[in-house]
């Protein structure tokens, strides 16, 4: 028998043992390629290329190297522990001639060499048991994909879709082929539920079915076309999914997408990495493959990867979102962070209605791993090629025949492409670029006749991923062949200008795909027999708002607002009746763009607003409602503008609002019958609208960096629109905003509650009584005494019957619950859970009316839950004078607020010249932390030498004070309550709510000091009432009033008494805490201080008169001395209690205090102890007598209260 060359060498290495098949195995690359050149000079020179696959080599040579790469299989798996380099090596080897041999043999023969390959690995897999290994054995598996994959006639390898409807149905014959993922596709290890290939051998049928042999080795796509027949355009439902009929026609890309959906639900990122760039870089193949310039030909490579949509819609759930994880909560709508996209499409809300997502929540992949940026992107630029180039009439009939959840899947991945690849413009302006902040330049985002080279000295990364191009990898495709397309070069001299451009390429090219796919997917909605997707207009809707809001390119744009123009002219009753808040949304969107740099886009944007205005007015009953929502969105959008991440430019805005009218006049000019309607009228009243809220926009401007005076102005413009209900709704909805973002939540619950108390005003005039609401706003004066200014009692209100009133949405029952729910959750944010049940107690009779008592059980066991966090009261007397009990200030932990009373003085500051206010501040907050900021403040808007801040308390002279100067006055304050307030308020957050008086003191003498001796030492006590009671919509309300009254050295030395019993008296209730106990102890008793109260008896009570029954006759030397028994009583308590808390180790100490406490009551006796002649003739014993005396008393409280006489005595 004559031997080949080709057979020889396959035969001797097969044969070969010990050191020899080791030598071969490390210098595997060159037999493989001397076996691969033999086979093709001895099939050149004997004509055999012409013969059938199967009969161009002999059986024994095919038997040989199938042994043959089973021995090597099996090198590399051994070596990978040893040698990890070697095994790489041999890998690559392999996988280079399996690829390679795919052109000269039969292909069933190649592809089964490929299957036992990944059998074999597949067992290892299994059996592995560190992660290290598995990791290793999976990245040697995906190069070998990669190289066999590089094969020039992949495609036709794979057998490009036949949609037929007979290339559907598979046979039981060809399932036993089916290649199953080795990957465990939990986030466990990969050891258990691997289903690995059956390693029985297929026949040649079946493997032919799932290979097709070539008749030569250059054979093309286009030679295969005349197996696809006319019915290409109908796309069963079920090739969305990798079935087991897809992946035993299409083998190896079966293989390659098995595994990227394992790993995408497994979680190791190396192999999702690996396999990622594996599809990546197929896909990057076929875009710059020559032969597939033919549209039809690149929509069949198109419909091989239709498989992947399917993989990208299970495993959405791990995929990165730069918007899925926005922080809920604080904003009443929230507003633009890193987590949101320019304007949040929410704050239509606060325009047009609630958050009732029409559409239903599909089920994800319960996974729980994220994918990276990166990583995400280049998938999603997977998903974006493959429905850019599938055959549109393809698309249409696939959507059709999806589940509505599919469907709703397939948008919320479109949605996500803009999202990931959304544009930064930081990045341009890092680069010395003048990008606008709302859109990109569109002469660097994207190029409209040309493309461009990008010429560089270092490697970048390419379109279509992250790794290097390198000249040594012999089977990634040369990309030098794809520049003869390119006719225009720019060189950037910088990296970073590079991948910007790229970047900014990519986001345009992401944008078109997607609004062409909504195109697509608007067209099948207006298929006939489509009415079952209707569905999905108002997803269609919300995604054109989301490209709205995130930055966009000026192509992309000009694509978005006529697909906008398309959607308003084909389902105006959908956005102006249907989904109101669609419209509002949208009017938000064309003003944001209307405030562009750009004259394109501000051209586009007046157009499409008009032409909604237009729209609105055929529909005449909803025109109204489009008008007051422009107005509603423009208020938003100037007091929320810096929230959205955007500057508002108001001079732009004006030019917008001017192209308005001239397209006005263009349309008056040609139509009579427009000249004939009110349109004109209505229009022009509304610009003149829109101009007068602009000016409010540049005095919010000029305040933007103080909070306080920002919110001084936006209440004076909510109080402007007092007869305009939607407007001041949003409004104060707008202050919520801002008090929500520096989490003044007891402010930001005001707010919302008068949006409550205006949405029931009117609610209550309209119902009737047909539901079980409250009767206006009087019904919430429990929760505020300001709530008043809700009710809609003037002769100027107007009726929420007339035509473009009340039209938002919160003007309604649901609307009125969902507002009082966000009172509810600011209340629990604020700390406030007493107020919880009057709050909830204004929609149960709703839901009882309802009979939701699923509701009403979840509500009534939310305020149980609630409550319980409220501590109970801690009350004691603090006042001998008043015998009711307060609450002690220290017993609850919870600070609602610190309050300073604010004085401005000095021309500069203008209208608050004279003015004095009280500052609310956040709970701890320190004189000096709130001067510093005051200070600062003024001092860089008005000038640093020009402030100065009045360090005490006394009354100010104008007169005496420097015209030329600001002079700042700043004083703590406290809430102040009459005594009959304080008996009404029987717990912490009553003695903190509604607080309308606030009290300061101010000590001096006679002789002009601040402080002096005891009998020289005067206070004056002022008493301010601000304009609304705390907490309001403002934390800063005017002082309308002011009383001082003077009190004596007595009455200074009867309250510092008082002062250091209320300090007692918190201790001796509250919680045992000994280090607290003892501390007052020693600032009441203690050696170096009691000289204080001692001396104070000394100078009042020394020559006091008293009458026959041994009582002073002055009523302030009786209340000081009454002052001092109740002080004395709470230090005998006290040293009584700190004795049951000390250890051993603190007796002497506890001996001291008690010597320090005999001293003061022995010194106290001498001085207000009564004669023992008076004595002896009422019977009374001295206080002194009573506390140094009370161990052989049997009741000694009953004798002190004997002693202290009745309360009405003082």
């Amino acid at each position: 028998m004559k031997f080949l060359m080709h057979e020889e060498i396959a035969a001797f290495l097969v044969k070969s043992t010990g050191s020899i098949r080791e030598t071969i195995s490390s210098f595997s690359w060159f037999f493989l390629e001397l076996i691969y050149k033999a086979m093709s000079e001895y099939l050149g020179s004997c004509n055999r290329f012409f013969l059938p696959r199967k009969l161009r080599f002999r059986d024994t040579f095919l038997q040989n190297i199938h042994t043959l790469v089973t021995i090597l299989i099996n090198d590399v798996i051994e070596k990978l522990i040893k040698d990890p380099r070697q095994a790489k090596s041999v890998n690559a080897s392999l996988g280079f001639f399996l690829r390679d041999s795919l052109s000269l043999m039969d292909r069933s023969f190649s592809l089964q060499l490929i299957r036992d390959y990944l059998v074999i690995f597949s067992e290892k897999l299994s059996l592995a048991t560190s992660e290290s290994s598995q990791t290793s054995l999976m990245s040697l598996r995906i190069a070998f994909l990669r190289i066999i994959c590089s094969h020039e006639h992949f495609t036709i390898i794979n057998l490009p879709f036949d949609l037929s409807p007979t290339s559907t149905t598979s046979t039981s014959a060809n399932s036993n082929s089916i290649y199953q993922s080795p990957f465990k596709t939990s986030n466990s290890s990969f050891n258990n539920g691997i289903n690995a290939i059956s390693s029985s051998s297929t026949s040649t049928s079946n493997n032919q079915g799932a290979a097709p042999p070539s008749p030569s080795g250059s054979s093309s796509l286009s030679s295969r076309e005349s197996s696809s027949h006319a019915t290409d355009s109908q796309c069963p439902s079920n090739l969305l999914e990798l079935s087991s009929s897809y992946k035993s026609k299409h083998f190896l890309l079966g293989v390659v997408l098995s595994d990227l959906s394992a790993t995408l639900h497994s979680t190791n990122s190396t192999a999702q990495a690996k396999t990622i760039a594996l599809v990546k870089t197929l896909l990057a193949t076929h875009e710059t493959d020559l032969r597939l310039s033919d549209s039809a030909l690149k929509n069949r490579v198109a419909s091989l990867y239709l498989p992947l949509i399917g993989i990208l819609m299970d495993v959405r759930g791990c995929l990165f979102d730069p918007y899925g994880q926005c922080l809920d909560g604080t904003p009443v709508f929230p507003r633009r962070t890193k987590h949101s996209p320019g304007v949040n499409p929410k704050v239509a809300l606060a325009i047009s209605g609630l958050s009732h997502s029409d559409t239903t929540k599909h089920s994800k992949s319960q996974i729980s791993h994220t994918l990276s940026k990166d990583l995400t992107q280049q998938l999603l630029i997977c998903f974006c090629w493959v429905i850019k180039n599938i055959d549109k009439s393809t698309l249409k009939h696939w959507m059709r025949e999806l589940s509505p959840q599919r469907v709703h899947q397939f948008v919320d991945l479109l949605q996500l492409c803009i999202s990931c690849f959304e544009y930064d413009p930081s990045k341009q302006t890092s680069l010395g670029s003048t990008a606008s902040s709302a859109v990109i330049d569109s002469s660097a985002a994207c190029l409209e006749n040309d493309e461009t080279l990008i010429i560089k000295s270092i490697e970048t990364s390419s379109l279509f991923g992250g790794e290097k191009i390198s000249g040594t990898i012999r089977w990634r495709m040369d990309e030098v062949g794809c520049l003869s397309r390119k006719r225009k070069t720019t060189i950037y001299s910088h990296p970073s200008e590079v991948e910007v451009a790229l970047e900014k390429q990519v986001a345009t090219e992401v944008t078109l795909i997607t609004v062409d796919t909504m195109e697509t997917l608007l067209k099948v909605l207006a298929m006939p027999a489509s009415d079952h997707l209707h569905y999905l207009r108002p997803i269609l809707v919300r995604l054109l708002m989301h490209i709205f809001a995130c930055h966009q390119s000026v192509q992309s744009l000009e694509s978005v607002f006529a697909t906008q123009r398309s959607i308003v002219a084909n389902y105006a009753s959908l956005i102006f009746e249907e989904r109101t808040e669609l419209c509002a949304e949208l009017c938000l969107q064309l003003l944001r763009h209307l405030a562009s740099r750009l004259p394109t886009i501000r051209s586009n944007a007046a157009a499409s607003l008009y032409l909604l205005m237009r729209n609105a007015f055929e529909h005449s009953s909803s025109f109204s409602k489009v008008k007051m929502q422009i107005t509603m969105s423009l208020s938003t959008l100037v007091s929320n503008a810096s929230s959205y991440g955007f500057a508002l430019h108001e001079s732009n805005l004006r030019r917008s609002l001017k192209t308005l009218l001239t397209y006005l006049e263009n349309d008056l000019s040609v139509s009579t019958e427009l000249q004939k309607t009110s349109f004109a009228t209505q229009t022009k009243d509304l610009v003149f609208n829109l101009h007068m809220i602009l000016s409010d926009t540049v005095k919010m401007k000029n305040v933007s960096n103080d909070f306080e005076m920002l919110i001084d102005l936006m209440f004076r413009i909510a109080k402007g629109y007092q007869t305009n209900p939607d407007l001041r709704l949003t409004w104060l909805i707008n202050i919520a905003n801002k008090h929500a973002e520096r989490e003044n939540y007891a402010e930001a619950a005001q707010c919302i509650l008068h949006c409550a108390a205006l949405v029931i005003e009117y609610l209550s005039m309209r119902s009737f009584g047909e539901y079980s609401i409250p009767k206006g706003a009087v019904a919430f004066e429990e929760l505020s005494e300001n709530i008043l200014e809700e009710s809609a009692t003037s002769d100027d209100v107007i009726s929420p019957d007339n035509d473009g009133v009340c039209e938002s949405a919160h003007f309604s029952i649901d609307g009125f619950v969902h507002l009082i729910e966000k009172v509810a959750s600011f209340y629990e944010k604020a700390q406030m859970f007493e107020l919880l049940p009057n709050v909830y107690k204004l929609i149960l009779p709703l839901y009882e009316e309802r009979n939701d008592f699923t509701r009403l059980a979840h509500l009534h066991q939310h305020i149980a839950d609630q409550l319980k966090k409220v501590e109970p009261p801690v009350s004691a007397i603090l006042d001998v004078a008043d015998a009711f009990p307060t609450p002690l200030p220290g017993s609850d932990k919870r600070c609602f607020g610190t309050y300073f009373r604010v004085g401005f003085y000095g021309y500069r500051f203008g209208d608050l010249n004279g003015e004095e206010f009280v500052y609310k501040e956040p709970a701890i907050t320190k004189l000096s932390e709130i001067s510093h900021r005051l200070e600062g403040f003024y001092a860089e808007r008005l000038g640093k030498t020009n402030v100065e801040v009045i360090k005490d308390s006394n009354d100010v002279d104008p007169r005496r004070l420097n015209p030329e100067k600001a002079y700042l006055q700043i004083t703590y304050v406290e809430p102040y309550l009459e005594v009959w307030e304080r008996r009404k308020r029987g717990t912490h957050l009553q003695c903190n709510y509604k607080l309308r008086h606030f009290s300061y003191a101010t000590p001096f003498t006679k002789d002009g000091k601040a402080h002096g001796e005891l009998k020289d030492q005067f206070k004056r006590r002022t008493i301010l009432t601000t304009q609304y009671s705390f907490p309001y919509l403002k934390t800063r309300l005017r002082v309308i009033g002011r009383e001082q009254t003077t009190l004596s050295p007595i009455e200074v030395a009867i309250e510092d008494i008082q002062k250091k019993t209320r300090e007692l008296t918190a201790v001796l209730f509250a919680p045992p805490d000994a280090k607290m106990l003892q501390m007052v102890l020693q600032g009441c008793i203690g050696t170096t201080v009691n000289v204080g109260p001692v001396q104070i008896a000394k100078v009042f009570l020394s020559n006091m008169s008293v009458d026959e029954r041994g009582k002073p006759r002055d009523k302030l030397q009786n209340k000081l001395r009454l002052c001092f028994k109740d002080f004395t009583k709470k230090c005998s308590d006290a040293l009584a209690k700190n004795e049951q808390l000390i250890g051993a180790d603190q007796t002497d100490y506890q001996r001291e205090l008690r010597r320090n406490f005999a001293e003061y009551t022995s010194q106290l006796y001498q001085i207000i102890g009564i004669p023992s002649s008076s004595s002896s003739m009422t019977g009374r014993i001295p206080l002194a007598s009573i506390q140094l005396q009370h161990s052989h008393h049997s009741n000694p409280l009953a004798a002190i209260a004997a002693d202290i006489g009745p309360v009405t005595a003082v």
